[in-house]
């Protein structure tokens, strides 16, 4: 069966990636196609990316549930991918409902010293709508990588290190089997296998 997985972003790529493959889901690379959206409401412009209605297969769409209420956001993709055949699976767990803090409470690495200063950072800034704090996890997602790296190979690529490259099943980084994912996991046993 054809599948192509659809999500946000190159990050939410890799991480999908990594996550099929950390769970062996019995799906051949051939089978399987990634491609990102832009965003939650930039769906309709890939449409095209998609398993077209009437082919064999199926869209498995993937987004942060973010502030919208999941009745509300599923009405929107159901409109947009309305003779489709897709499954849709929301990110949500959170203030923010998204997958940077999934990645966030998954993280293998005691986090007290680099949470005291990214909060104090953080509130130097002062105050920030929701687009804003999204942002700055992502930006500090990113930073704990960055500070999980300390061999002198790993200190070599932290100039160039972006979240393409960021590799979601090694241990040094992320628990891909925390009970934060579990919701995830089920989503893709009851499609892939």
């Amino acid at each position: 069966m054809k599948i192509v997985i659809c999500v946000e972003g190159d990050s939410d790529i890799k991480f999908m990636k990594d996550f099929v493959d950390y769970y062996k889901f019995e799906i051949s690379s051939n089978d399987i196609s990634y491609i990102k959206s832009g965003g939650k409401d930039k769906l309709s412009l890939i449409k095209k990316n998609l398993i077209q209605p009437g082919e064999d297969g199926i869209n498995i769409i993937i987004q942060d549930l973010d502030s919208d209420s999941e009745t509300e956001r599923n009405k929107k993709v159901s409109g947009i991918l309305e003779d489709y055949k897709f499954k849709l699976f929301f990110i949500k767990g959170g203030a923010l409902n998204c997958l940077e803090e999934l990645l966030e409470l998954s993280s293998v690495n005691d986090l007290s010293v680099f949470n005291d200063c990214w909060n104090s950072f953080n509130n130097c800034l002062g105050p920030i709508e929701f687009v804003k704090n999204k942002l700055r996890l992502k930006d500090k997602l990113h930073l704990y990588k960055l500070m999980c790296l300390n061999s002198n190979e790993d200190k070599e690529r932290m100039k160039y290190i972006g979240d393409k490259e960021i590799d979601y099943i090694n241990k040094r980084f992320f628990n891909l089997g925390h009970v934060c994912f579990v919701d995830l996991k089920i989503f893709f046993e009851s499609i892939l296998i």
